[in-house]
């Protein structure tokens, strides 16, 4: 913006000296030698004028294309971190539901976060899981169910009909299958 303050200040005096010419002109005889020396320095700076303000019509304009060009990155730099805030915002929203979704959950069966949900049949592998689980039921807050074919506390809690199944009801994080106590205890830990 600068350059443009000093072009039109240059243009302004160019513009000066051109009209005091053109007045010098104005006032001397037509045939005298003053006059056509006066006449030569009016048409130089005439075109000196012309070529000074072709130069900086020039500059303003590309000052102005690169203004322009600045301005199509900024909006879209802004574009593009509108963007990012809107799947930023997207994201949070579907956050927001599955917490309310999973609290729903929760209170429907009457669970807490913490609580470990031992999904099990009367199959060997479950059965193996059983004495881990009563020994572990003294430190963690367990919710044992056989209820298998409960479509809504399957889809509440990701469960597919596995057995045994580990459920973390706060965080739906799981294991499926017969795991050693040192697993299941690590497990039921971070729940």
């Amino acid at each position: 913006m600068q350059f443009l303050k000093y072009a039109i200040l240059f243009v302004s005096i160019i513009l000066v000296l051109d009209l005091t010419a053109y007045f010098l002109l104005d006032v001397k005889p037509v045939s005298s030698p003053e006059n056509n020396a006066i006449r030569n320095v009016f048409v130089t700076t005439n075109n000196f004028v012309n070529s000074a303000v072709l130069a900086v019509s020039n500059a303003v304009e590309q000052s102005l294309q690169s203004a322009s060009e600045d301005n199509e990155e900024t909006a879209e730099a802004d574009a593009t971190e509108n963007q990012t805030e809107e799947i930023e915002q997207e994201e949070r929203q579907e956050q927001e539901a599955e917490e309310k979704e999973q609290d729903e959950c929760l209170e429907k069966f009457n669970l807490t976060n913490d609580t470990i949900i031992f999904y099990y049949s009367n199959d060997v592998h479950s059965g193996a899981m059983i004495p881990a689980v009563d020994e572990l039921k003294n430190i963690y807050k367990f919710h044992m169910t056989t209820e298998l074919w409960n479509y809504e506390f399957n889809q509440c809690f990701d469960l597919s009909g596995t057995v045994p199944t580990f459920v973390c009801a706060g965080s739906k994080e799981k294991i499926e299958g017969e795991v050693s106590q040192a697993e299941l205890e690590d497990f039921c830990g971070k729940c």
